[in-house]
Protein backbone atom coordinates (compact mmCIF):
# COMPACT_ATOMS: atom_id res chain seq x y z
CA UNK A 1 0.00 0.00 0.00
CA UNK A 2 1.31 3.68 -0.63
CA UNK A 3 -0.18 6.47 1.50
CA UNK A 4 0.24 10.21 0.44
CA UNK A 5 0.15 13.45 2.35
CA UNK A 6 -2.27 15.80 1.24
CA UNK A 7 -0.31 19.68 -0.22
CA UNK A 8 -1.78 20.96 3.31
CA UNK A 9 0.26 18.46 5.35
CA UNK A 10 3.42 18.80 2.87
CA UNK A 11 2.93 22.54 3.83
CA UNK A 12 3.24 22.44 7.31
CA UNK A 13 5.93 19.19 7.90
CA UNK A 14 9.13 20.54 9.36
CA UNK A 15 12.20 19.29 10.03
CA UNK A 16 12.93 19.37 13.81
CA UNK A 17 15.87 21.40 14.97
CA UNK A 18 18.11 21.05 17.94
CA UNK A 19 18.83 24.60 20.29
CA UNK A 20 22.02 24.50 22.55
CA UNK A 21 21.04 25.03 26.23
CA UNK A 22 22.93 25.44 29.22
CA UNK A 23 22.96 22.63 31.71
CA UNK A 24 23.13 23.33 35.79
CA UNK A 25 26.87 23.55 35.49
CA UNK A 26 26.80 25.94 32.27
CA UNK A 27 28.06 23.26 29.62
CA UNK A 28 26.08 23.71 27.05
CA UNK A 29 24.18 20.83 25.72
CA UNK A 30 21.84 19.77 22.36
CA UNK A 31 18.21 18.88 23.14
CA UNK A 32 19.21 15.07 21.02
CA UNK A 33 16.71 13.24 19.32
CA UNK A 34 15.07 10.41 20.94
CA UNK A 35 16.00 7.09 19.52
CA UNK A 36 14.24 5.48 16.50
CA UNK A 37 11.45 3.24 17.54
CA UNK A 38 9.22 0.66 15.37
CA UNK A 39 5.64 0.75 16.17
CA UNK A 40 3.70 -1.32 18.27
CA UNK A 41 0.41 -2.83 18.38
CA UNK A 42 -2.19 -4.66 16.42
CA UNK A 43 -1.23 -2.94 12.77
CA UNK A 44 2.59 -2.56 13.43
CA UNK A 45 4.38 -3.93 10.59
CA UNK A 46 5.83 -7.30 11.62
CA UNK A 47 9.76 -7.53 11.77
CA UNK A 48 10.22 -10.01 9.68
CA UNK A 49 8.43 -7.80 6.79
CA UNK A 50 10.58 -5.04 6.99
CA UNK A 51 14.07 -7.85 7.01
CA UNK A 52 14.44 -6.95 10.93
CA UNK A 53 14.17 -9.90 12.50
CA UNK A 54 14.23 -14.06 11.31
CA UNK A 55 11.97 -17.12 11.71
CA UNK A 56 13.98 -19.97 10.36
CA UNK A 57 16.45 -22.11 12.34
CA UNK A 58 19.89 -22.44 10.36
CA UNK A 59 22.48 -25.14 9.71
CA UNK A 60 25.97 -23.64 8.62
CA UNK A 61 28.03 -26.19 7.23
CA UNK A 62 32.25 -25.85 7.03
CA UNK A 63 33.87 -27.13 4.26
CA UNK A 64 37.56 -26.99 3.86
CA UNK A 65 41.22 -28.68 3.83
CA UNK A 66 42.93 -28.92 7.18
CA UNK A 67 44.50 -25.44 8.27
CA UNK A 68 42.04 -23.14 5.74
CA UNK A 69 40.96 -21.37 9.29
CA UNK A 70 37.31 -23.55 9.30
CA UNK A 71 37.09 -23.60 12.85
CA UNK A 72 37.81 -19.84 13.48
CA UNK A 73 35.09 -18.59 10.75
CA UNK A 74 32.83 -20.99 12.99
CA UNK A 75 33.51 -19.63 16.20
CA UNK A 76 33.40 -16.06 15.26
CA UNK A 77 29.75 -16.69 13.35
CA UNK A 78 28.37 -18.29 16.35
CA UNK A 79 29.84 -15.55 18.43
CA UNK A 80 28.59 -13.10 16.49
CA UNK A 81 25.16 -14.12 16.16
CA UNK A 82 24.68 -15.07 20.04
CA UNK A 83 26.21 -11.64 21.01
CA UNK A 84 24.73 -9.05 18.49
CA UNK A 85 21.26 -11.03 17.07
CA UNK A 86 20.64 -12.41 20.56
CA UNK A 87 20.13 -16.03 18.95
CA UNK A 88 21.25 -19.45 19.98
CA UNK A 89 23.99 -20.58 18.11
CA UNK A 90 26.65 -23.35 19.19
CA UNK A 91 29.42 -24.82 16.56
CA UNK A 92 29.77 -28.49 16.69
CA UNK A 93 32.98 -29.50 15.91
CA UNK A 94 33.94 -33.45 14.66
CA UNK A 95 37.19 -33.08 15.77
CA UNK A 96 36.76 -32.50 19.49
CA UNK A 97 34.28 -35.82 19.09
CA UNK A 98 37.54 -37.76 17.64
CA UNK A 99 39.27 -37.32 19.94
CA UNK A 100 36.71 -37.90 22.78
CA UNK A 101 35.93 -41.38 20.81
CA UNK A 102 39.35 -42.22 19.38
CA UNK A 103 42.15 -40.26 21.38
CA UNK A 104 44.34 -37.00 20.57
CA UNK A 105 47.31 -37.73 19.29
CA UNK A 106 46.72 -40.27 16.20
CA UNK A 107 49.14 -40.33 13.58
CA UNK A 108 48.49 -38.90 9.83
CA UNK A 109 47.85 -42.59 8.94
CA UNK A 110 44.42 -42.20 10.47
CA UNK A 111 42.99 -39.80 8.37
CA UNK A 112 44.06 -41.87 5.08
CA UNK A 113 40.44 -42.96 2.99
CA UNK A 114 42.66 -46.43 2.26
CA UNK A 115 42.12 -46.93 6.24
CA UNK A 116 38.91 -48.69 6.38
CA UNK A 117 38.77 -48.88 10.48
CA UNK A 118 39.77 -45.28 10.69
CA UNK A 119 37.37 -43.96 8.51
CA UNK A 120 34.85 -46.10 10.51
CA UNK A 121 36.05 -44.34 13.51
CA UNK A 122 35.91 -41.19 12.01
CA UNK A 123 32.32 -41.58 10.59
CA UNK A 124 31.23 -42.56 13.98
CA UNK A 125 32.70 -39.16 15.15
CA UNK A 126 30.98 -37.09 12.49
CA UNK A 127 27.81 -38.98 13.43
CA UNK A 128 27.74 -38.77 16.88
CA UNK A 129 28.30 -34.44 16.39
CA UNK A 130 25.39 -34.70 13.51
CA UNK A 131 23.27 -36.51 16.42
CA UNK A 132 24.26 -33.66 18.99
CA UNK A 133 23.38 -30.73 16.13
CA UNK A 134 19.92 -32.00 15.12
CA UNK A 135 19.28 -32.39 18.81
CA UNK A 136 20.43 -28.56 19.14
CA UNK A 137 18.03 -28.03 16.92
CA UNK A 138 14.46 -29.62 17.44
CA UNK A 139 14.19 -26.77 20.25
CA UNK A 140 11.64 -23.92 19.85
CA UNK A 141 12.27 -20.59 18.15
CA UNK A 142 15.52 -19.74 16.07
CA UNK A 143 18.55 -21.19 16.15
CA UNK A 144 21.50 -21.29 14.50
CA UNK A 145 23.53 -24.73 14.10
CA UNK A 146 27.37 -24.89 12.94
CA UNK A 147 28.67 -27.85 11.71
CA UNK A 148 32.64 -27.41 11.56
CA UNK A 149 34.58 -30.29 9.81
CA UNK A 150 36.55 -31.20 6.86
CA UNK A 151 33.25 -32.42 4.75
CA UNK A 152 35.41 -33.32 2.19
CA UNK A 153 33.34 -34.94 -0.40
CA UNK A 154 30.43 -34.81 -2.11
CA UNK A 155 29.01 -37.55 -0.36
CA UNK A 156 29.56 -36.85 3.17
CA UNK A 157 27.46 -33.36 2.75
CA UNK A 158 24.55 -35.06 1.06
CA UNK A 159 24.59 -37.66 4.06
CA UNK A 160 24.48 -34.09 5.66
CA UNK A 161 21.81 -32.93 4.34
CA UNK A 162 19.57 -36.24 4.37
CA UNK A 163 20.18 -37.09 7.56
CA UNK A 164 18.48 -33.38 8.81
CA UNK A 165 15.64 -34.08 6.27
CA UNK A 166 14.98 -37.30 7.71
CA UNK A 167 15.02 -36.25 11.27
CA UNK A 168 12.20 -33.43 10.50
CA UNK A 169 14.72 -30.61 10.90
CA UNK A 170 13.04 -27.73 9.13
CA UNK A 171 15.72 -25.40 8.97
CA UNK A 172 17.39 -23.36 6.19
CA UNK A 173 21.01 -24.86 5.17
CA UNK A 174 23.83 -23.21 4.22
CA UNK A 175 27.96 -24.25 3.16
CA UNK A 176 30.83 -22.16 4.07
CA UNK A 177 33.96 -23.26 1.85
CA UNK A 178 37.15 -22.07 3.18
CA UNK A 179 40.10 -22.83 0.66
CA UNK A 180 43.80 -21.63 1.07
CA UNK A 181 46.09 -22.31 -1.55
CA UNK A 182 48.52 -19.38 -0.83
CA UNK A 183 51.58 -21.53 0.36
CA UNK A 184 52.98 -18.97 3.21
CA UNK A 185 49.80 -18.31 4.46
CA UNK A 186 49.10 -22.14 4.94
CA UNK A 187 52.65 -22.35 6.63
CA UNK A 188 51.97 -19.74 9.03
CA UNK A 189 47.93 -21.52 10.20
CA UNK A 190 49.84 -24.49 10.40
CA UNK A 191 52.64 -23.08 12.80
CA UNK A 192 50.70 -20.70 15.24
CA UNK A 193 47.48 -22.55 15.11
CA UNK A 194 47.43 -26.48 14.31
CA UNK A 195 50.73 -27.21 16.64
CA UNK A 196 48.68 -25.48 19.65
CA UNK A 197 45.81 -28.18 19.24
CA UNK A 198 45.55 -31.34 21.50
CA UNK A 199 46.67 -33.34 18.05
CA UNK A 200 50.21 -32.06 18.56
CA UNK A 201 50.74 -31.17 22.04
CA UNK A 202 53.89 -31.87 23.61
CA UNK A 203 55.26 -33.04 20.14
CA UNK A 204 58.54 -31.97 18.67
CA UNK A 205 57.50 -28.84 16.17
CA UNK A 206 59.04 -30.41 12.89
CA UNK A 207 57.94 -33.81 13.56
CA UNK A 208 53.93 -32.27 14.32
CA UNK A 209 54.58 -29.90 11.11
CA UNK A 210 55.38 -33.02 8.96
CA UNK A 211 52.80 -35.12 10.22
CA UNK A 212 49.82 -32.69 9.95
CA UNK A 213 51.36 -31.64 6.02
CA UNK A 214 50.58 -35.80 5.72
CA UNK A 215 47.28 -35.74 7.32
CA UNK A 216 46.53 -32.56 4.60
CA UNK A 217 47.89 -34.20 2.18
CA UNK A 218 45.58 -37.35 2.56
CA UNK A 219 42.04 -35.25 2.78
CA UNK A 220 43.42 -33.63 -0.91
CA UNK A 221 43.27 -36.84 -2.60
CA UNK A 222 39.91 -37.27 -1.79
CA UNK A 223 38.96 -33.53 -1.78
CA UNK A 224 35.74 -32.39 -3.76
CA UNK A 225 35.44 -28.38 -4.15
CA UNK A 226 31.61 -27.21 -3.49
CA UNK A 227 30.02 -26.23 -6.92
CA UNK A 228 26.10 -25.44 -7.56
CA UNK A 229 24.89 -29.02 -7.18
CA UNK A 230 25.49 -28.35 -3.16
CA UNK A 231 23.05 -25.94 -2.86
CA UNK A 232 23.69 -22.79 -1.38
CA UNK A 233 27.15 -21.57 -0.70
CA UNK A 234 29.52 -18.95 0.19
CA UNK A 235 33.63 -19.93 -1.11
CA UNK A 236 36.38 -17.52 0.92
CA UNK A 237 39.85 -17.78 -1.01
CA UNK A 238 42.33 -16.66 1.03
CA UNK A 239 40.38 -14.72 3.44
CA UNK A 240 40.18 -11.76 0.54
CA UNK A 241 38.06 -13.18 -2.38
CA UNK A 242 34.70 -14.19 -2.07
CA UNK A 243 32.19 -16.20 -4.47
CA UNK A 244 28.53 -15.78 -3.17
CA UNK A 245 26.16 -18.50 -5.02
CA UNK A 246 21.86 -18.75 -4.23
CA UNK A 247 21.94 -17.35 -0.40
CA UNK A 248 18.93 -15.78 0.52
CA UNK A 249 16.96 -14.61 3.54
CA UNK A 250 17.89 -12.76 6.60
CA UNK A 251 20.13 -14.90 8.75
CA UNK A 252 22.24 -16.51 5.95
CA UNK A 253 22.79 -12.89 4.65
CA UNK A 254 24.22 -11.63 7.97
CA UNK A 255 25.92 -14.64 7.91
CA UNK A 256 27.58 -13.68 4.26
CA UNK A 257 28.14 -10.41 5.40
CA UNK A 258 29.59 -10.72 8.39
CA UNK A 259 32.14 -13.54 6.82
CA UNK A 260 33.22 -10.86 4.07
CA UNK A 261 33.98 -8.54 7.08
CA UNK A 262 35.91 -10.82 9.22
CA UNK A 263 39.66 -10.36 9.52
CA UNK A 264 41.88 -13.60 10.01
CA UNK A 265 45.30 -11.16 10.70
CA UNK A 266 46.32 -9.27 13.49
CA UNK A 267 45.77 -5.30 13.45
CA UNK A 268 46.05 -2.24 15.26
CA UNK A 269 43.08 -0.19 16.95
CA UNK A 270 43.00 2.51 18.53
CA UNK A 271 39.67 3.65 21.18
CA UNK A 272 39.14 6.68 22.11
CA UNK A 273 36.05 8.34 24.57
CA UNK A 274 33.91 10.87 23.55
CA UNK A 275 32.28 13.04 25.14
CA UNK A 276 29.43 12.65 27.41
CA UNK A 277 25.53 12.42 25.81
CA UNK A 278 22.07 12.09 27.01
CA UNK A 279 22.16 8.02 26.26
CA UNK A 280 25.32 6.51 27.22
Amino acid sequence: FFFFSSPQEQHTMTTPTTTPTANANGYHTNNNPTPHRLTEGANATPLEVIGSSATDKLVIVMVGLPATGKTHIAKRICRFITFFLDIPAQMFNVGDYRRKLCGAHMPASFYDHSNAEAVAQRTMACNAALADMIEFLTHEGVRVAVYDATNSTRDRRQHILKTLTAAGVGCKKMFIESICDDENLLEQNIRTVKLLTPDYRDMDPEQAVTDFKERRSNYEQVYEPLNEADGSHIKIVNCKKFIVYSIRGYLPLKVVHFVMNLHTRPRTFYFTRHGQSEYN
